[in-house]
């Protein structure tokens, strides 16, 4: 099996913005934003983070001894879901009271 490879050219010979590709990258590259890093992290590592803590936490203050193995892992992941989908949900309404308070 062969594989066929385009060159810059054969990529660009089509494209209506061909004459000011670069011109628009340049642009693109020098806006000015607020940047998007917090925004990030508070929408996805912060969640899965709490998701994690949270079934970790239950695993180690859970009743070990228990034989209901299927139940145990359920409840944990119930609770777990629970607690971050709760951080998602005070996430928002945080951002409610930031947005409309400037």
């Amino acid at each position: 099996m062969t594989e066929k490879t385009m060159n810059q050219q054969e990529a660009c010979k089509d494209c209506y913005q061909k004459h000011n590709c670069r011109e628009i990258y340049n642009h693109l590259g020098n806006a000015k934003g607020p940047s998007v890093t917090l925004k990030a992290v508070t929408a996805f590592l912060l969640p899965l983070t709490v998701f994690i803590v949270t079934l970790a936490a239950f695993e180690i203050f859970s009743d070990s001894t228990s034989n209901a193995g299927h139940l145990h892992i359920l409840l944990g992941f119930l609770l777990a879901i629970s607690a971050a989908l709760a951080m998602v949900i005070s996430i928002k309404v945080i951002n409610r009271k930031l947005g409309k308070a400037k």
